[in-house]
């Protein structure tokens, strides 16, 4: 057999031809893994965090104050163990037995690595003990299945223990051939053919390279990787499958910008996924352990129920997430709700799959029977695991979690995610990630055996250690292709006649371990060689010349400036190039050739091959920006109910009600937790609520003593975040001011003569308009009432400013008061005879801001009165209603935007003329949301400006 052997040759395809035999192209793992099958060594692979944690119980045995590693292990055991077994394994790969060095001044860190190396317990064999074992029997053996082995590094260039490897390996009588150098004759004196021979002799040649542009050697600098694929992808479609046959594309990241400008050419992908620790699957075990410590972070809770295939059931986490969107912590009243809905529905999903097994003849039946005890108490414990998995008893980081409460949160992940292998559908995720997960979890449970209780820190380097570098993508798979695809340089065997180098930037080197002179010269005398970095060094750049060694005739290196937005250094292998090239001017002229400069005229070329190219589409065929829509009449009916926000939107923007409401788009769960001002607006009704609702009377002192009581208990279920690390004194600035604006509120109901009547009173009437009835649904915050009988409506809000909510009151245009007081008025709710009265209590300035006459000097001056703004704001919705129901969708802010882009007046002019003309036909005017709506992209708004009229943009909805 002939061995081709090379240090960056792991995951190399092992031949170029058709078919082959007896012949094999192996890295370091391979060539390996072939000597131990040969020598009978073979053994189940072990977990590198197997040996860590192995490692980590030989240095917590004798874990005394006078060593060396002492205080870093108090502080973090398990890097601690990881560092010194990384250590130890280096000593090994030189040849290190082990041995303390007895009569030799000896370093603290050699001391404690050789105390370790000759403590009890176990240590799996890592790869350089496997690779010292095969060094070792190698010697005994007479005969190896091999003929000849071609070594593409330099021999010199190799780590000690290999240089051993290959020479026990010649001398049992195996040929061993340097393949580092490679002889390509070249008829013409191009600029590659130069470099190449100046890089094989060590010297410049007197001979300059002719032309200004012979495109054997170009950087193809694009400003970022979209620019860079679409080049490349065009030059392989410009040429014909013959010509591709002799291209090698190196691609050691990842090629998915790359494999979509090929599929847009017809062309196969290269399929090349990045190594990543950030796939979703890979992400349930962490997001779950995260879930075990104090206190809640219920983003990291919100990401777990999010998971398109994770170990909560989809409709159990829709209930779970609505909770957390209405209250934003654990063990309040909507997450217990959401506790009884998954119950009920997890009876009623088995109760339909039986009736869907039971009914083979297909008959259609609606009615489920009631399900039987047994069955609600199985759906009720289902329930409860749940709650107690996600809400249940939590763990001090530091003082850290029992092993057993480890163990069972893995084994709930274990098989919840075996359950969902199971099903015919697992959603985005790969069943080979679920089972990658299921196998982590695992690790961890073997991993915390014994430990008793583990802090949050060693907990995390567990789990570090086990998900590793993380996992490619498994649906990303190379299709045929004329080209070869590598991963990296050194992998480049035979000559080319085109090498690519896709991705050609500074890649991230590893760390280098330190190792003080007198350690190595105490090593060296003991027979132990370290790898010395430059010879590291050394071996990297000569697999980067093998781009240019086996390039025939063209090397094309592309170089995105950006990638992910940020920006890339070119690769150092360029700083060889081109201080080579300098001496070979004027040819290097035109190496470095931007990709935006291809295309001139509306002909592309590069390196030989040509392309015409068109536009994408016809010259005014774009569709503008539009303010009005078309879809077909009747498409959208009337809501089946309606409350201000619902009313707020349908007059403020009919395109954001369209799209929130009728088609029913919506932000993901996780991204819309109520946070900041909404979150802490929550917190304060539900505290409001609970003081109102138990004695309708109190005393500003009482109010505040209760408010003070309530945020403390109300914190953990209503606004989790706060009680995160970090955030203390937020926390107790945020207690201060709800307590004082409670006790604000108190007083001024008291001043006022009013009396609590209802706290967060629901309010149901039905409204007649567009000729039906629609049911128009509100909440009252407070509904209190004066001694002679009239009723005051207040609406608490939490805002960072008073002066937007102060403007509605006074411009006439407060829609949420008006609402409130039409329902209060027509379900006779409000006392007989008396007056409704409404107002907003602001609560974190302690504002009361209405035009009712019962605040006497305070009270604000209003330009309407709510009976006139609630008819306009119906009178509003009526034609906005009316437009919808024959197809016409506005975005008003878009045309807004567009009037001001037209005339040039700024956005407060533009609102100011159109709140004038709705006031004149009487109707109401509300701002479009755009600058809180989560539609802006597709409405066409971040693209609307100069030079398209309001009047005539319309555009068509499917």
């Amino acid at each position: 057999m002939k061995l081709t052997f090379g240090m960056f040759l792991d995951g190399a395809p092992w031949s170029d031809k058709d078919a082959s035999f007896g012949e094999v192209r192996l890295g370091p793992r391979g060539t390996l893994a072939l000597f131990e099958t040969h020598l009978g060594l073979s053994a189940p692979a072990v977990h590198p965090a197997r040996r860590i944690n192995e490692y980590l119980a030989r240095v917590s045995a004798d874990n005394r104050e006078e060593n060396w590693q002492h205080r870093s292990f108090a502080v973090d055991p398990w890097s601690t163990a990881r560092q010194l077994l990384s250590w130890r394994d280096r000593l090994k790969a030189g040849g290190w037995e082990g041995g303390p060095f007895k009569g030799e001044t000896v370093s603290p860190r050699l001391k404690s690595l050789a105390a370790l190396e000759r403590a009890a317990g176990p240590l799996s064999e890592g790869f350089e003990d496997r690779l010292c074992l095969v060094l070792k029997h190698l010697g005994k053996t007479e005969s190896l299945p091999l003929s000849l082995v071609a070594l593409l590094d330099n021999r010199e260039f190799l780590p000690p223990v290999w240089q051993k490897i290959w020479s026990r390996v010649e001398a049992i009588g195996v040929s061993i051939k340097d393949c580092s150098h490679v002889s390509i004759k070249s008829g013409s004196a191009s600029t590659l053919s130069l470099l190449r021979a100046a890089l094989l002799s060590g010297d410049m040649p007197k001979e300059k390279a002719g032309g200004k542009k012979d495109d054997s050697l170009l950087l193809l600098e694009a400003e970022d990787e979209w620019q860079a694929a679409e080049s490349l992808a065009l030059w392989l479609a410009s040429g014909s499958k013959e010509s591709n046959d002799d291209v090698v594309i190196i691609a050691g990241s990842d090629t998915e910008i790359l494999d979509e400008a090929l599929r847009r050419q017809g062309l196969p992908r290269l399929g090349v996924s990045p190594v990543s620790r950030w796939r979703l699957a890979l992400q349930i075990l962490p997001l779950t352990l995260a879930n075990a410590w104090e206190p809640i972070d219920i983003q990291r809770l919100a990401e777990l129920l999010t998971m398109p295939a994770g170990p909560v059931p989809r409709y159990a986490a829709g209930f779970l997430l609505k909770a957390l969107n209405e209250e934003p912590g654990i063990g309040g009243k909507a997450w217990k709700r959401a506790l009884e809905e998954i119950a009920a529905g997890y009876a009623r999903r088995k109760l339909e799959r039986q009736a869907e097994k039971n009914n083979v003849h297909g008959e259609e039946d609606s009615r489920l029977p009631e399900p039987t005890a047994e069955l609600l108490r199985e759906a009720q414990a289902f329930a409860d695991g749940l709650d107690a998995m996600l809400a249940g008893k939590r763990y001090s980081p530091e003082e850290g979690i029992p092993e057993e409460r480890l163990r069972e949160r893995c084994q709930w992940v274990i098989e919840r995610l075996a359950l969902l292998m199971g099903m015919d559908n697992t959603g985005a995720v790969d069943r080979s990630l679920l089972g990658e997960a299921i196998a982590q979890a695992r690790e961890i449970q073997a991993l915390a055996a014994g430990k008793k209780i583990l802090p949050r820190v060693l907990v995390d380097r567990m789990l570090d250690a086990v998900i590793g570098e993380g996992r490619a993508n498994p649906v990303k798979k190379q299709q045929a292709a004329p080209w070869t695809v590598l991963s990296h340089p050194g992998q480049i065997v035979n000559s080319f006649s085109t090498v690519i180098w896709w991705g050609f930037a500074d890649p991230a080197s590893p760390s280098e371990d330190y190792w003080s002179l007198k350690e190595r010269e105490l090593l060296q005398k003991h027979g132990v060689s370290l790898e010395d970095g430059y010879w590291r060094r050394q071996r990297e750049a000569q697999a980067w010349r093998r781009t240019l060694l086996c390039a025939r005739e063209r090397l094309m290196l592309f170089f995105p400036k950006q990638k992910n937005g940020e920006e890339q250094a070119r690769h150092p292998f360029w700083d060889e190039i081109i201080s080579a090239a300098e001496a070979l001017k004027p040819g290097t002229s035109g190496i470095i050739r931007p990709c935006g400069d291809l295309c001139k005229e509306g002909s592309w070329n590069l390196a030989g091959r040509s392309a015409s190219l068109a536009p994408a589409s016809p010259p005014g065929s774009e569709s503008p920006v539009t303010a009005s829509w078309s879809v077909p009449s009747g498409l959208i009916k009337p809501p089946k109910s309606l409350s201000y926000s619902q009313m707020s939107s349908y007059i403020g923007c009919p395109m954001n009600w369209t799209i929130k409401y009728h088609a029913g788009l919506k932000g993901m769960d996780a991204l819309t937790l109520p946070s900041g001002n909404q979150m802490i607006g929550s917190l304060c009704h539900r505290i409001i609520y609970e003081i109102y609702a138990a004695a309708p009377a109190v005393s500003a002192a009482g109010a505040a003593r209760k408010a003070e009581s309530l945020y403390d208990e109300l914190l953990p279920s209503m606004a989790s975040e706060l009680l995160l690390e970090g955030r203390e004194l937020e926390r107790r600035r945020l207690k201060t001011g709800i307590v004082h604006a409670v006790e604000d509120l108190a007083e001024k109901i008291i001043s006022l003569g009013l009396t609590v009547k209802r706290p967060e009173e629901e309010l149901k009437q039905d409204l007649k308009a567009g000729g039906g009835a629609i049911p128009f649904v509100g909440y009252a915050d407070l509904v209190l009432k004066t001694s002679s009988g009239d009723t005051f409506i207040l609406d608490m809000k939490w805002s960072s400013y008073s002066k937007y909510r102060k403007a509605e009151v006074e411009n006439g245009d407060a829609l949420q008061l008006a609402a409130y007081t039409w329902l209060l008025k027509s379900t006779g709710a409000a006392e007989a005879g008396g007056n409704v009265h409404a107002g907003y209590y602001m609560l974190a300035q302690r504002e009361l801001l209405s035009d009712s006459p019962l605040l006497g000097k305070e009270a604000l001056s209003s330009a309407r009165s709510l009976d006139e703004i609630w008819n306009s704001g119906i009178r509003a919705w009526e034609k906005d209603f009316e437009n919808l129901s024959v197809g016409t969708i506005e975005a008003k802010g878009i045309k807004e935007k567009l009037l001001a882009a037209e005339t040039g007046a700024k956005d407060e002019k533009i609102q100011e003329k159109m709140s004038k003309e709705a006031a004149e036909q009487g109707l109401l005017y509300i701002k479009p949301p755009c600058k809180f709506c989560d539609y802006k992209t597709l409405c066409g708004f971040d693209k609307a400006g100069a030079g398209t009229t309001p009047d005539t943009v319309t555009g068509r909805a499917e």
